[in-house]
């Protein structure tokens, strides 16, 4: 799994980046075929709006580099995850997309 996000500000507030078997992060900006090809995710993970890119952008940019596995978003309080899973589509259409909704 490769977890996409500003790394720097979640080290800057404290938080600590668990190291678990599988799992790699990285910052959107640092993200390119070659990356992926090292890393081989089946599951890409973000959050729905990062600070320096959306999930729109992420889908599009995966799409251009090859990705064939899952681009997964974490969303909280989405009142209609249909658009933005039809808006992935129509963006991206090869990216397999879906929403894990927190309460």
């Amino acid at each position: 799994m490769l977890v996409i996000g500003n790394l720097a500000r979640w080290k800057a507030r404290g938080r600590s980046l668990p190291r678990l078997d599988g799992f790699h992060y990285m910052a959107f900006a640092e993200l390119t075929s070659a990356r992926l090809a090292d890393i081989s995710p089946d599951v890409i993970l973000s959050a729905l709006v990062g600070d320096d890119f959306d999930a729109v952008e992420m889908a599009m940019v995966l799409q251009a580099i090859g990705f064939r596995g899952r681009y997964r978003v974490i969303a909280r309080g989405l009142p209609n995850p249909q658009v933005v899973r039809a808006e992935i589509s129509r963006a991206a259409p090869e990216v397999d997309f879906n929403i894990l909704s927190l309460p």
